[in-house]
């Protein structure tokens, strides 16, 4: 069982409507449209050495954070680092194209995102975000590369600027509460519980670590990304350059952000 966060139980004190975070959701969606729908049903594979390759994997290769690819200065080289977080997994529910990969990190985005848009104004989150995504892919990058095997896969995904997102909500509002839904599996259970944002966030960190120090050392080959989690949860740090001026008064007086 896994508690899925699905919003954060605190008001909105700049705005009702936070844009950017929903045109970032807009944005992952349709690039994940365009690569795994648009190009599996109209364009043809590619002929490789090693034979046919779908194309949307090239595009994860092409598009995604991989790390011997930036190491030799191939493809788009260090620009992968922005283009990977909005690339994500394929995959169907029943017969339709879906990708949990993206839904649970949307659904992560929301949960986060929205409070986190507010204390920083759409810009200003939009490229922390960037910032996040940045530095989660090029850690990512430096501790895949140590495996011979996982220096060659695409890291892909949002989750990497989520973590950043996530671990810039834990800075700024530990107190609040986020309503859950249990997840058993894949199945959600119509329950829905509230969570201490500070309990959350540091259960979710804890599960990072040793993946992470495993991956570092070549130890582990996951197709979860533990090291671009762990690095861009700590790019939270920087979120105190993006806040309201306001809110950083408020935040280093004690007040209630």
């Amino acid at each position: 069982m896994y508690p899925l966060p699905i919003a954060d139980t605190t008001r909105l004190r700049y705005r009702s409507m936070p844009w950017a975070t929903f045109a970032l959701m807009a944005l992952n969606i349709l690039v994940w449209y365009h690569i795994e729908v648009q190009l599996l049903l109209h364009a043809a594979p590619y002929d490789t050495p090693f034979g046919p390759v779908p194309s949307q994997q090239i595009a994860h290769l092409i598009y995604g954070g991989v790390p011997y690819a930036i190491h030799t200065r191939q493809g788009i080289g260090a620009l992968s680092a922005i283009t990977a977080s909005f690339v994500h997994a394929p995959g169907y529910l029943f017969v339709l194209p879906f990708s949990w990969h993206l839904f649970g990190n949307m659904v992560f985005l929301y949960a986060f995102g929205r409070r986190l848009e507010d204390a920083c104004g759409p810009v200003r989150f939009l490229l922390f975000y960037l910032l996040a995504a940045l530095i989660a892919a090029t850690a990512s990058a430096l501790i895949r590369n140590a495996s011979p095997v996982d220096r060659l896969l695409p890291g892909i995904g949002a989750s990497g600027a989520i973590a950043g997102v996530m671990g810039a909500f834990l800075l700024l509002f530990p107190g609040t509460r986020i309503t859950t839904i249990p997840l058993i599996g894949f199945i959600p259970v119509p329950l829905r519980f509230r969570i201490p944002a500070l309990f959350f966030l540091v259960w979710w960190l804890a599960q990072q670590i040793i993946p992470a120090f495993q991956t570092s050392r070549g130890e582990a080959l996951y197709t979860t990304d533990f090291a671009a989690h762990l690095a861009g949860f700590f790019a939270g740090l920087f979120i105190f350059l993006f806040v309201r001026k306001d809110l950083l008064y408020r935040y280093l007086s004690g007040s209630r952000l």
